[in-house]
C-alpha cells in the first residue's frame, strides 16, 4: 500500500483504512494533480525536460493502477491522446 501512496495518495481512496478521506482523495481535481504524489510529480518533471523530437520516456511498474493514473494525468495535463 505504501507503494501506491507514494505514487499518488488517491490510489488508496477505496481502502477501508482511508475511508474517512475517501471523498477528498476521490475528487477528480485531486486525482489528476501530479504534484500531490512524489512519483507522479517526478514523472511529469522528467517529461517536461524531454523536449527534443526523439526524446522518449518509458515508465515501468509492477502495478497497473499507478500506470493508469499516470496515463490519466498526462492526458489531462498535456492534452495528449492515445494511439498517436
Amino acid at each position: 500500500m505504501l507503494s501506491l501512496i507514494s505514487v499518488q495518495p488517491s490510489l488508496v481512496a477505496n481502502k477501508k483504512e482511508f475511508s474517512d478521506l475517501e471523498s477528498q482523495l476521490s475528487e477528480r481535481r485531486y486525482r489528476l494533480d501530479p504534484d500531490i504524489g512524489v512519483k507522479t510529480k517526478f514523472v511529469v518533471e522528467l517529461i517536461k525536460l524531454c523536449d527534443g523530437p526523439k526524446d522518449r520516456v518509458i515508465i515501468f511498474s509492477q502495478l497497473l493502477e499507478p500506470l493508469k493514473l499516470i496515463k490519466e494525468q498526462l492526458i489531462s495535463l498535456f492534452g495528449w491522446t492515445l494511439d498517436r
